[in-house]
Protein backbone atom coordinates (compact mmCIF):
# COMPACT_ATOMS: atom_id res chain seq x y z
CA UNK A 1 0.00 0.00 0.00
CA UNK A 2 2.88 2.34 0.79
CA UNK A 3 4.28 1.76 -2.74
CA UNK A 4 0.90 2.70 -4.18
CA UNK A 5 0.72 5.82 -2.00
CA UNK A 6 4.29 6.77 -2.99
CA UNK A 7 3.44 6.30 -6.66
CA UNK A 8 0.30 8.40 -6.31
CA UNK A 9 2.25 11.12 -4.50
CA UNK A 10 4.96 11.03 -7.17
CA UNK A 11 2.35 11.24 -9.95
CA UNK A 12 0.55 14.09 -8.17
CA UNK A 13 3.79 16.01 -7.63
CA UNK A 14 4.84 15.43 -11.24
CA UNK A 15 1.42 16.58 -12.44
CA UNK A 16 1.64 19.73 -10.33
CA UNK A 17 5.11 20.48 -11.67
CA UNK A 18 3.95 19.85 -15.24
CA UNK A 19 0.87 22.01 -14.72
CA UNK A 20 3.03 24.76 -13.18
CA UNK A 21 5.41 24.52 -16.15
CA UNK A 22 2.51 24.77 -18.61
CA UNK A 23 1.15 27.77 -16.71
CA UNK A 24 4.54 29.53 -16.73
CA UNK A 25 5.07 28.69 -20.40
CA UNK A 26 1.61 30.05 -21.25
CA UNK A 27 2.37 33.30 -19.41
CA UNK A 28 5.60 33.63 -21.42
CA UNK A 29 3.69 33.00 -24.65
CA UNK A 30 1.10 35.64 -23.76
CA UNK A 31 3.87 38.11 -22.86
CA UNK A 32 5.69 37.34 -26.13
CA UNK A 33 2.47 37.81 -28.10
CA UNK A 34 1.77 41.08 -26.30
CA UNK A 35 5.29 42.32 -27.00
CA UNK A 36 4.99 41.27 -30.63
CA UNK A 37 1.67 43.14 -30.96
CA UNK A 38 3.17 46.23 -29.35
CA UNK A 39 6.17 46.09 -31.68
CA UNK A 40 3.91 45.62 -34.72
CA UNK A 41 1.73 48.55 -33.62
CA UNK A 42 4.79 50.75 -33.05
CA UNK A 43 6.12 49.83 -36.49
CA UNK A 44 2.73 50.62 -38.05
CA UNK A 45 2.57 54.01 -36.31
CA UNK A 46 6.16 54.80 -37.35
CA UNK A 47 5.38 53.86 -40.96
CA UNK A 48 2.37 56.22 -40.98
CA UNK A 49 4.43 59.00 -39.43
CA UNK A 50 7.17 58.40 -42.00
CA UNK A 51 4.59 58.77 -44.80
CA UNK A 52 3.39 62.05 -43.29
CA UNK A 53 6.98 63.24 -42.84
CA UNK A 54 7.69 62.58 -46.52
CA UNK A 55 4.52 64.51 -47.41
CA UNK A 56 5.59 67.41 -45.17
CA UNK A 57 9.07 67.43 -46.71
CA UNK A 58 7.54 67.60 -50.19
CA UNK A 59 5.24 70.45 -49.07
CA UNK A 60 8.21 72.36 -47.61
CA UNK A 61 10.12 71.97 -50.88
CA UNK A 62 7.06 73.20 -52.80
CA UNK A 63 6.67 76.18 -50.45
CA UNK A 64 10.33 77.12 -50.76
CA UNK A 65 10.16 76.80 -54.54
CA UNK A 66 7.04 78.96 -54.70
CA UNK A 67 8.22 81.74 -52.40
CA UNK A 68 11.86 81.91 -53.47
CA UNK A 69 11.95 80.82 -57.10
CA UNK A 70 8.62 81.11 -58.90
CA UNK A 71 7.23 84.38 -57.52
CA UNK A 72 8.80 87.66 -58.54
CA UNK A 73 8.91 89.86 -55.45
CA UNK A 74 10.51 93.12 -54.43
CA UNK A 75 13.76 92.75 -52.46
CA UNK A 76 13.04 91.90 -48.85
CA UNK A 77 9.40 90.96 -49.48
CA UNK A 78 8.20 87.51 -48.57
CA UNK A 79 4.58 87.77 -49.67
CA UNK A 80 3.28 89.04 -53.01
CA UNK A 81 0.78 91.89 -52.92
CA UNK A 82 -1.63 90.00 -55.19
CA UNK A 83 -3.90 87.65 -53.20
CA UNK A 84 -4.12 85.23 -56.12
CA UNK A 85 -0.35 84.70 -55.88
CA UNK A 86 -0.38 84.65 -52.08
CA UNK A 87 -3.14 82.06 -51.64
CA UNK A 88 -1.21 79.00 -52.93
CA UNK A 89 1.61 79.68 -50.45
CA UNK A 90 -0.84 80.12 -47.59
CA UNK A 91 -2.56 76.88 -48.61
CA UNK A 92 0.80 75.07 -48.43
CA UNK A 93 1.46 76.52 -44.97
CA UNK A 94 -1.99 75.40 -43.81
CA UNK A 95 -1.36 71.90 -45.12
CA UNK A 96 2.05 71.73 -43.39
CA UNK A 97 0.45 72.91 -40.15
CA UNK A 98 -2.29 70.27 -40.47
CA UNK A 99 0.15 67.45 -41.21
CA UNK A 100 2.43 68.49 -38.34
CA UNK A 101 -0.36 67.72 -35.87
CA UNK A 102 0.30 64.01 -36.47
CA UNK A 103 4.01 64.21 -35.68
CA UNK A 104 5.59 63.80 -32.26
CA UNK A 105 7.59 66.38 -30.35
CA UNK A 106 10.10 67.92 -30.89
CA UNK A 107 9.55 67.60 -34.67
CA UNK A 108 6.04 69.04 -34.38
CA UNK A 109 7.45 72.12 -32.67
CA UNK A 110 9.93 72.68 -35.51
CA UNK A 111 7.13 72.42 -38.07
CA UNK A 112 4.73 74.69 -36.18
CA UNK A 113 7.18 77.56 -36.42
CA UNK A 114 6.68 77.61 -40.20
CA UNK A 115 3.00 78.38 -39.66
CA UNK A 116 3.87 80.99 -37.04
CA UNK A 117 6.79 82.85 -38.60
CA UNK A 118 6.01 82.95 -42.31
CA UNK A 119 2.62 84.70 -42.13
CA UNK A 120 3.98 87.32 -39.68
CA UNK A 121 7.56 87.71 -40.98
CA UNK A 122 6.99 90.96 -42.86
CA UNK A 123 5.16 92.54 -39.93
CA UNK A 124 7.83 91.37 -37.46
CA UNK A 125 10.59 92.98 -39.54
CA UNK A 126 8.64 96.17 -40.39
CA UNK A 127 7.71 96.81 -36.75
CA UNK A 128 11.21 96.09 -35.44
CA UNK A 129 10.53 92.88 -33.53
CA UNK A 130 13.15 91.25 -35.77
CA UNK A 131 16.04 93.49 -36.81
CA UNK A 132 19.08 93.21 -39.02
CA UNK A 133 17.46 90.95 -41.61
CA UNK A 134 14.68 90.83 -44.18
CA UNK A 135 11.38 89.00 -44.11
CA UNK A 136 12.66 86.81 -46.95
CA UNK A 137 15.63 85.76 -44.83
CA UNK A 138 13.32 84.93 -41.92
CA UNK A 139 11.09 82.86 -44.21
CA UNK A 140 14.02 81.09 -45.82
CA UNK A 141 15.60 80.24 -42.45
CA UNK A 142 12.26 78.96 -41.17
CA UNK A 143 11.65 76.65 -44.11
CA UNK A 144 15.23 75.35 -44.22
CA UNK A 145 15.26 74.60 -40.49
CA UNK A 146 11.99 72.67 -40.82
CA UNK A 147 13.38 70.71 -43.78
CA UNK A 148 16.51 69.81 -41.81
CA UNK A 149 14.41 68.62 -38.86
CA UNK A 150 12.20 66.42 -41.05
CA UNK A 151 15.27 64.99 -42.79
CA UNK A 152 16.84 64.17 -39.41
CA UNK A 153 13.62 62.42 -38.36
CA UNK A 154 13.51 60.38 -41.57
CA UNK A 155 17.15 59.35 -41.12
CA UNK A 156 16.18 58.24 -37.58
CA UNK A 157 18.51 60.82 -36.05
CA UNK A 158 17.69 62.85 -32.97
CA UNK A 159 15.68 65.99 -33.72
CA UNK A 160 16.99 68.86 -31.60
CA UNK A 161 14.64 70.17 -28.97
CA UNK A 162 15.97 73.72 -29.36
CA UNK A 163 16.02 75.87 -32.47
CA UNK A 164 19.33 76.67 -34.10
CA UNK A 165 20.28 80.30 -34.63
CA UNK A 166 19.12 82.57 -36.14
CA UNK A 167 15.78 80.75 -36.05
CA UNK A 168 15.74 80.65 -32.24
CA UNK A 169 15.84 84.45 -32.03
CA UNK A 170 13.10 84.72 -34.71
CA UNK A 171 10.83 82.36 -32.77
CA UNK A 172 11.54 84.25 -29.55
CA UNK A 173 10.65 87.53 -31.28
CA UNK A 174 7.42 85.99 -32.61
CA UNK A 175 6.47 84.78 -29.09
CA UNK A 176 7.17 88.24 -27.63
CA UNK A 177 5.12 89.81 -30.42
CA UNK A 178 2.19 87.48 -29.64
CA UNK A 179 2.42 88.36 -25.93
CA UNK A 180 2.44 92.06 -26.82
CA UNK A 181 -0.61 91.65 -29.09
CA UNK A 182 -2.49 89.81 -26.37
CA UNK A 183 -1.62 92.52 -23.85
CA UNK A 184 -2.77 95.22 -26.29
CA UNK A 185 -6.06 93.43 -26.92
CA UNK A 186 -6.70 93.06 -23.19
CA UNK A 187 -5.87 96.73 -22.60
CA UNK A 188 -8.15 97.75 -25.45
CA UNK A 189 -10.99 95.62 -24.08
CA UNK A 190 -10.57 97.14 -20.60
CA UNK A 191 -10.46 100.67 -22.05
CA UNK A 192 -13.58 100.14 -24.17
CA UNK A 193 -15.45 98.67 -21.22
CA UNK A 194 -18.39 96.31 -21.47
CA UNK A 195 -20.72 96.56 -24.42
CA UNK A 196 -23.86 98.61 -23.73
CA UNK A 197 -26.99 96.65 -22.96
CA UNK A 198 -29.65 96.73 -25.63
Amino acid sequence: MSDLAGTILTLAAGSLFALGGVFIQRRWQVADQSNALKAARAAEVRARMDERAVTILRLLVDLEDLLFRRLTLNPGELWPQDAAQRDPARALINRITFESNFMTQPLRRHLEQVGHLLPDAEQLVQTGWITGTSARSVGYASIRAARRSVARYLRDETVNTDYSEPLGSYVEAWNEFQDWLEHELEASAEHDGPAPAT
